[in-house]
C-alpha cells in the first residue's frame, strides 16, 4: 500500500543547515533555565553569582555601625562605665582627709620642739644621741598614721632620716630635729590659715534666715477686736 502523497512530500523536504554559533544563540542554556537563574546573571570563576551592588552597600553600612567587632551601643555603655569609674576614683581622692589624727600631730610637734631646745642648750653623750635617734624614727612612723597619703609622701621626702646602724652626731641630731619641728609647725600654720579663710568667707556671705520675721505696722498687739 502506497503512502499518502502529503506525508511523502514532507519527508522529501530537507531542513536547512544552521551554523553552530547561531544555534547556540537561539537555544537557551537549559542548565541555567532549570536552576531558575537568569541567563544574563554574571558569575565568578567558582560558579557563584556575583553580589549585587545594593547588598554591598548594606554590608558597608552595617560595618560602619560597629567598631572593632563591637556594636556602637556597647561602645557607648563601656564609655559611660569608664567615666563613672573615673568619677568614683576622683571622689574617693577628694574624700580622703589630709590629716587623719590632728591631736597626735600637735602632741608630736610640741614634744620635738622641746627636744630641739634641749639639744641647742646641752651636749649629749653617745647613749643619749642613740636614744634620740630611736625617738626620731618612732615619730616618723607615728606621723604616717596621722597624715593622708599626699602629706605623707611630702613628709617622707623632706624629713631627714637618721641611721639606725650607727650613733648620730650632735649636729646630725640638731638638723633632723629642726627639720621635723619646722615641717610640723608649717603644717599647723597652713591649717590655721585655711580655717581663718573659711571663717572669713562665711562672715562675708549674707545671712538668709529660713523664716523671716514679719513686722506688723499696726503695733505688736494689732488693732484689737470690737463687737
Amino acid at each position: 500500500m502506497s503512502e499518502h502523497p502529503d506525508q511523502q512530500d514532507q519527508q522529501d523536504i530537507e531542513l536547512p543547515d544552521i551554523p553552530e554559533d547561531e544555534e547556540n544563540t537561539i537555544l537557551p542554556d537549559l542548565t541555567t533555565a532549570e536552576a531558575g537563574e537568569q541567563p544574563g546573571t554574571p558569575r565568578d570563576e567558582e560558579g557563584e553569582a556575583a553580589a549585587e551592588p545594593a547588598e554591598a552597600e548594606n554590608e558597608d553600612t552595617a560595618d560602619s555601625d560597629s567598631v572593632d567587632g563591637e556594636p556602637s551601643d556597647t561602645k557607648d555603655i563601656d564609655e559611660e562605665d569608664a567615666d563613672g569609674a573615673d568619677k568614683k576614683d576622683a571622689e574617693g581622692k577628694t574624700d580622703e582627709p589630709d590629716i587623719t589624727n590632728p591631736g597626735k600631730l600637735v602632741r608630736l610637734g610640741h614634744m620635738h620642739a622641746k627636744i630641739l631646745e634641749e639639744l641647742k642648750s646641752a651636749e649629749t653623750d653617745p647613749a643619749g644621741r642613740k636614744r634620740l635617734a630611736q625617738i626620731h624614727e618612732n615619730t616618723i612612723e607615728a606621723m604616717k598614721e596621722a597624715l593622708g597619703q599626699d602629706l605623707e609622701d611630702e613628709f617622707l621626702s623632706f624629713t631627714p632620716k637618721l641611721s639606725s646602724y650607727s650613733t648620730p652626731s650632735h649636729s646630725e641630731l640638731l638638723l633632723a630635729q629642726a627639720g621635723l619641728v619646722g615641717w610640723i609647725e608649717g603644717l599647723l600654720q597652713s591649717i590655721q590659715t585655711a580655717i581663718m579663710a573659711r571663717q572669713a568667707m562665711h562672715e562675708e556671705s549674707p545671712a538668709h534666715p529660713e523664716h523671716p520675721v514679719k513686722h506688723n505696722p499696726e503695733g505688736a498687739y494689732g488693732p484689737g477686736n470690737y463687737l
